[in-house]
């Protein structure tokens, strides 16, 4: 496990921390990385490390959104979001997972070097209306869909 503290959070590197904290997000084994609020977590044996950078900014935008929603807010968006797609839309637990508002925006812009440093405050809450179908390619680009009505 490698630890060090960043300007906004304490960025650590644990393959056991992200399978553990990874089995409630939908992706369970396949989960990469996370942040929650101070902490961003990303595995030290990623699957794809040239894609390291990509995942970082990723997880920062999380950050980014739990502290906008004073952290609670964002899990409680996260979840009533995620339990409307598999309730209600009857979207599987991967595609529930890409539904939600967080996951829309850090996916959609994870690879914009510059996002953090543009992006509006709430930024996350426009992305409740304006879903996309998300999923990734085998080399793990991401494929954006229009929903099918």
């Amino acid at each position: 496990m490698k630890i060090s503290l960043k300007k906004y959070y304490i960025f650590v590197e644990s393959d056991l921390f992200v399978s553990i904290l990874g089995s409630f997000s939908g992706l369970g084994s396949e989960a990469q990385g996370l942040g929650i609020w101070p902490f961003l977590i990303i595995r030290s044996n990623l699957k794809l490390p040239h894609k390291k950078e990509e995942l970082i900014r990723h997880e920062r935008i999380h950050l980014a959104q739990q502290i906008e929603l004073l952290i609670v807010g964002a899990f409680i968006l996260n979840l009533f979001e995620y339990l409307y797609a598999r309730l209600v839309k009857k979207l599987s637990k991967r595609d529930s997972y890409y539904f939600s508002a967080a996951e829309q925006e850090a996916h959609r812009n994870a690879m914009n070097q510059d996002y953090l440093n543009k992006r509006k405050p709430y930024a996350m809450l426009y992305y409740i209306k304006n879903k996309k179908k998300l999923s990734r390619d085998i080399d793990d680009n991401l494929i954006t869909e229009a929903y099918k009505i």
